[in-house]
């Protein structure tokens, strides 16, 4: 049996007069809409925790485009990891308002998506990304970006691909953690650490992890990744209230490459 978590993240802190994400409290029904929800974890996408972001540093994004190749891989859970990177990585060309990154990532999204059988919702909005990037209608383009992650989750469910959904999560939560990590090392910001501390997220990742198939579980990915997030519970169980130490910056975002590495490598056999 799925272990349901019931947890409820709140949405951008700036719409309740802070930017911390580290404090939670229920989503009102405008918010519910533009929430992404991994089962019964409800958080903000990457496009929501990126301007956030952006509202605190105001950072070049064309300079946070990174080319990325998909790595040929048997395996589902690397692919379901992939394209949750790729997800953050398109939501940072819309940031930018780089059309022709944008429809790069929106076509390789839906490459590796539809070798996990996806629905045909999802190659639907694939088609919307590339005509909308044309148009530069970013606005739109971020909604139809997360009603594709939607999709992908909720095709993934109804294959009872449980499993996948902590790697799709995990690599869109792992590369937003790693431009906020590059953002706060370039330039100091104590009060933005805030951004970083999100241990329910955290112990969220690790219960889905530990409770995955035995399969899935002795894959040394998994193994990997669990060993590497187990690091970042002390970072993440301080105060809210109080800033991450530059140690610590250094630390989650050691984390965070490593996986993301991880992620553009082939997986190494079990």
């Amino acid at each position: 049996m799925i272990k349901r978590v019931s947890i409820t993240l709140a949405l951008l802190a700036f719409f309740a007069g802070s930017l911390a994400f580290a404090r939670f409290s229920p989503l009102d029904e405008e918010d519910m809409r533009s929430a992404v929800f991994m089962e019964t974890l409800s958080l903000p996408s990457a496009g929501e925790f990126f301007s956030a972001v952006d509202k605190r540093f105001e950072p070049n994004w064309t300079k946070l485009i990174r080319p990325m190749v998909p790595v040929a891989t048997p395996l589902r859970e690397h692919l379901a990891l992939q394209i949750g990177v790729l997800i953050a990585d398109c939501h940072i060309a819309i940031e930018a308002q780089d059309g022709q990154a944008t429809k790069n990532y929106g076509r390789d999204i839906l490459n590796l998506a539809k070798k996990l059988n996806v629905s045909q919702n999802v190659l639907a909005r694939g088609q919307n990304i590339s005509d909308l990037a044309e148009k530069g209608d970013w606005l739109t383009l971020r909604e139809e970006l997360d009603a594709m992650q939607n999709d992908i989750r909720l095709s993934m469910q109804e294959q009872n691909d449980y499993d996948l959904l902590v790697f799709l999560m995990i690599g869109s939560w792992v590369r937003q953690m790693e431009v906020a990590c590059d953002l706060l090392i370039q330039t100091p910001n104590p009060e933005a650490s805030e951004l970083l501390v999100q241990p329910e997220i955290l112990n969220h990742l690790l219960d889905r992890l530990q409770g995955l198939p035995e399969k899935s579980r002795a894959n040394p990915m998994a193994q990997t990744f669990l060993s590497r997030l187990q690091t970042l519970q002390p970072h993440m169980a301080q105060e809210s209230s109080q800033p991450l130490s530059e140690a610590s910056v250094r630390d989650i975002s050691v984390t965070m490459t490593a996986i993301l590495n991880a992620s553009s490598q082939p997986p190494p056999k079990p």
